[in-house]
Parts: structure tokens; C-alpha cells; sequence
């Protein structure tokens, strides 16, 4: 992780593990919060529809059948959010 220039990935641990190095990160947000689970040094492109998030009140995890959110996140966006960013 350390050699590249820039990650682009979901919430998963390659993005912790691209964080920790001091590695650039894009990290892509639907069914779980971004203020919650992102890197400080991450910049985040994050999407939601009605039924996102998909943690209730008490911060228990409801999986989704189908991720709207997800797939919500375009290249055209992930491009963008780059550009914009570095």
C-alpha cells in the first residue's frame, strides 16, 4: 500500500490498511457511516438513499438485499471526487 500513490476502495480493510501508511485514499461509503467507520485522513465520497443507513438507533447492522447506494457511486463521480481532491 505504501508505494502507491492513491487507493480507491470501499469500507473494507484495505482502506484502513492504506490510512495507516499515509497512503492516499478514496474510500467509497453506502450502507455503513462514513463519520463512523472512515480514516481521519480519508476523503470520503458517500451516497444514501431512504433506506440508508442501514444501522438502526442503536447501531445494529441490517443487511441489504440489494446496496442502492452503492451502486448509486458512478465513475464519473469516483473521477471527480480525484480530480477534485489531488
Amino acid at each position: 500500500m505504501k508505494r502507491c500513490e492513491l487507493v480507491v476502495t470501499h469500507d473494507t480493510g484495505p482502506l484502513h490498511m492504506a490510512a495507516a501508511t499515509g497512503t492516499k485514499v478514496i474510500a467509497l461509503f453506502g450502507p455503513t457511516p462514513a463519520h463512523r467507520f472512515a480514516p481521519r485522513n480519508a476523503v470520503v465520497l458517500e451516497t444514501k438513499t431512504e433506506k440508508c443507513p442501514c444501522y438502526d438507533i442503536h447501531g445494529n447492522y441490517t443487511a441489504c438485499a440489494e446496496p442502492e447506494c452503492m451502486k448509486k457511486i458512478s465513475v464519473e463521480m469516483v473521477l471527480d471526487k480525484i480530480k477534485e481532491s489531488f
